[in-house]
């Protein structure tokens, strides 16, 4: 044992119970004696239960280690898979909750099975039996504490996905066991911590990092002991053998300890199960969702058809009902800061009288405004933009809130991207990057940062209208693009003048709804006045058309805004010269930049995606490419888009991307941000250089077999449940650790270590989102102005 390496794996503080930490409760009466012997270098060596037990680190290295070697044990490692992609697109309090809540859970069910909680390695969670009392039974306990932890994982990540956002329930534990000797010991100094190494630690990370997630792998030696032990049924052997790194070929089995002995079922017991899963799909409380989702909103002066399809899927439905609360939530904090400032500032202009207010909005296109009015700087209202907003006595509101954006999600259509899940993963980047303004710790007053961010940071209106302009602005968007509506002379293409034809649409529905008597409540929530009102519809009307990346003349448009506004091409500034600009010049320059920051950040929003993890970029890439392979297949579009998608990404990378993620940077809004969503796109399109090509390959064989037996582990489920599933990645050729989105593993000798950009990695697991009509005449921005005309390009939806 000498030549093994440590497998870094170890905690300050255990109790040997699988609890970490001393809990100063109940301690050995000798175990002071015992340390302060050890330390003089008299007296018995401390066991490592000894230390386990005792209230002090071990900092004095005169004495003789404390260490030892246990012969039966099971080493479990356990990943979040899906974990980098997802914290990627969080605040750190909100990965620490995630952490801190899954891992406290995972300390309950060791403490109850006699398991001994090792550490947490980030997003990996380490643990043994057998040590350090001895354990007949140690892989039976060990069997039993993964497979409850995973299943309390499942439903855990679903309430969670309420508070942290959308893609927190497609997050999954990816276990591995392995049982055998290792060294135990504890490395001394100012802050002692408990280790294991050896060979064992080093094959039990190689069970976790070629497994799958949702699923527990086990080695043979584990497998062997639960057969020896009565519970073969527990096991089912993997169809082919692992290529373990350092390990070579080695046969593995899934586990499941739920599974009975041989249990077999009658004909009649088929059909009596058919009979009640039939019984349960058409119970009234799925019965009631689909009828709701038919009709939504009845006062719609034009309702569209297709929307009212809805999965009868019970998770289905649950997955949709998370997605809702945790847009409400976000809404109703905004909109609390809404009412909470209202209350503190007199009114300007008149009251709306809600009551009256018609649904029917003129053309978005033409209502875009050149400059949204922000108002100027309240001192008032200053001293309490730091308060968070009290929400527990507004149940009225959330009851509304909640019913509006039901409606808005029953409206999505169901195609691969541009369905509600997409619709709440804008709205969680654009909250992110409103949480992002720089802040007064960077100014000395408030009213200095109310000028840094040209009056945004000052006013919860503008929050309130970016968020709710997240949610709808790709409600009933058809999977088709816009320039394949006007082709095709689709009704919407007609109604709208062929211009923004999928955006036109969205803020249609969106605003009609909105006006629909049953949410006069909440409008008078949100604007009292004629001044207010008007600001938050342009800005809904702003954000939304912002989303348009494919029309010629709106990139222009929007380029020419954003030049006048930071780059005093064309501007007031510029035009006069040395001539010092007025107070109205002055309060229009900021309008005018505050106007251009907003546009930007829904648009940063709605491809956020290829903004963050390679992981989350895969997802949505995915995800778009099923959207317009399904178009094709249709004879809706006329190219194949595996065809360009390889270097159409690339120039998106080029001409839209790159540009749009410096903008954020130039505004100086966001303040060190600025520089995180660039660095991403680098990263992403680096990566796309060198395994794009493979991807696309990899993406026409899934959905040329999307059809094939769901029971064919070869089978790619796309988001049929919305549950995340991600493709077998040995059918592929990969190794199974990088489908975790971590990056996390232990090298030959059992040594942590991070393969951030490991060769063999290729996950199929996140993905980004593909903005426009890519019909190769489309044009794009560069940063200087110019115009792109990108040739070949395959055709894409538009956002």
């Amino acid at each position: 044992d000498g030549d093994d390496k440590k497998g870094n794996s170890g905690r300050t503080k255990n109790n040997g119970n699988g609890k970490s930490g001393s809990s100063g409760k109940r301690r050995r009466p000798n175990a002071k004696k015992m340390l302060n012997a050890a330390k003089n270098g008299g007296g018995a060596p401390v066991s490592i239960k000894q230390f386990l037990s005792m209230p002090e680190s071990v900092n004095d290295l005169s004495s003789e280690p404390i260490a030892d070697f246990f012969q039966n044990t099971t080493v479990l490692f356990a990943d979040i898979a899906g974990f980098t992609a997802w914290s990627s697109q969080r605040e750190p309090p909100q990965v620490f909750t995630l952490l801190e809540t899954l891992y406290s859970s995972f300390d309950v069910i060791a403490a109850k099975l006699k398991v001994f909680k090792v550490e947490t390695i980030g997003d990996c969670y380490m643990a043994v039996t057998g040590l350090p009392n001895p354990d007949a039974n140690h892989a039976i306990h060990m069997s039993r504490f993964a497979y409850q932890s995973l299943l309390g994982m499942q439903e855990l990540i679903k309430e969670l996905e309420a508070l942290l956002g959308p893609g927190t329930s497609d997050l999954a534990l990816r276990v591995g066991l392995h049982s055998g000797p290792v060294t135990a010991g504890v490395l001394r100094g100012e802050k002692s911590r408990f280790q294991l190494f050896g060979d064992t630690v080093n094959t039990a990370s190689r069970m976790e990092s070629t497994g799958e997630r949702g699923r527990i792998q086990v080695s043979q030696e584990t497998a062997d002991l639960l057969i020896a032990a009565g519970k073969s049924h527990w096991l089912k052997p993997r169809d082919k053998l692992v290529v373990a790194k350092g390990k070579g070929e080695l046969k593995t089995f899934w586990l499941d300890p739920t599974k009975k002995r041989r249990a077999t079922k009658t004909t009649k017991d088929i059909k009596v199960s058919h009979d009640i899963i039939n019984v349960h799909n058409t119970a009234d409380r799925g019965g009631a969702t689909s009828s709701a989702a038919a009709n939504p909103s009845a006062p719609l002066s034009n309702p569209p058809a297709a929307s009212a399809a809805r999965n009868d899927d019970a998770e289905f439905d649950e997955k949709y009902s998370r997605l809702i609360d945790w847009n409400v939530d976000v809404l109703l904090f905004h909109l609390a800061r809404v009412i909470s400032c209202r209350s503190r500032t007199p009114s300007r202009g008149s009251l709306v009288n809600h009551s009256a207010e018609v649904a029917l909005l003129p053309s978005a296109v033409n209502d875009v405004a050149e400059v949204v009015a922000l108002p100027p700087f309240d001192a008032e209202a200053a001293k309490f933009r730091r308060d968070k907003p009290d929400v527990s006595m507004m149940d009225q509101t959330r009851s509304d809130l909640r019913e509006y954006a039901r409606c808005i999600a029953s409206m999505y259509r169901e195609n691969p991207f541009h369905n509600f899940e997409h619709a709440s993963h804008v709205t969680l980047c654009a909250n992110k990057l409103l949480s992002r303004l720089i802040t007064s710790d960077e100014y000395p007053t408030e009213e200095g940062l109310h000028d840094a961010t040209f009056g945004i940071s000052s006013d919860p209106l503008t929050h309130f209208a970016i968020v709710f302009a997240a949610l709808i602005h790709d409600v009933d968007h058809t999977g088709l693009p816009n320039a394949q509506l006007v082709k095709d002379r689709h009704e919407l293409a007609i109604k709208f003048d062929n211009k923004s034809v999928a955006e036109q649409n969205s803020v249609h529905i969106g605003w009609e709804l909105l006006m629909d008597p049953r949410f006069e409540r909440l409008r008078k929530c949100v604007y009292q006045t004629n001044v207010e009102r008007k600001r938050f519809r342009q800005l809904v009307i702003n954000c939304i058309m912002a989303t348009d990346i494919a029309a010629r003349d709106v990139n222009e448009e929007r380029q020419r805004k954003w030049n006048k506004a930071f780059r005093r091409v064309g501007g007031p500034v510029a035009a006069t010269g040395q001539i010092q600009p007025s107070p109205l010049q002055v309060q229009e320059d900021m309008n005018r930049k505050a106007t251009a920051v907003i546009e930007h950040i829904i648009q940063v929003s709605d491809v956020a995606h290829t903004m963050q993890d390679w992981h989350i970029y895969r997802r949505w890439n995915e995800r778009l490419f099923h959207e317009t392979h399904n178009a094709y297949e249709a004879g809706r579009v006329s190219a194949d888009p595996s065809l360009n998608w390889y270097v159409g990404e690339l120039g998106f990378f080029d001409y839209y991307l790159t540009p749009l993620a410096m903008k954020l940077k130039e505004c100086g809004v966001f303040g060190a941000s600025g520089s995180e969503y660039l660095s991403y796109v680098m990263r992403n399109k680096k990566e796309w250089e060198m395994k794009g090509q493979h991807a696309v390959r990899e993406m026409e064989v899934l959905f040329k077999d999307d059809h094939d037996d769901e029971d064919d582990e070869s089978t790619y489920y796309m988001d049929d449940d919305f549950d995340g599933s991600e493709l077998d990645s040995d059918d592929l050729g990969y190794d199974s650790a990088d489908m975790s989105s971590s990056d996390e593993d232990y090298d030959d000798d059992g040594q942590y270590y991070d393969d951030d950009y490991d060769d063999e990695e290729g996950s199929m697991g996140s993905g980004s989102s593909m903005e426009g009509d890519y019909d190769g005449e489309d044009d794009y921005s560069d940063d200087d102005g110019g115009n792109y005309d990108y040739p070949n390009r395959a055709p894409r939806p538009a956002y």
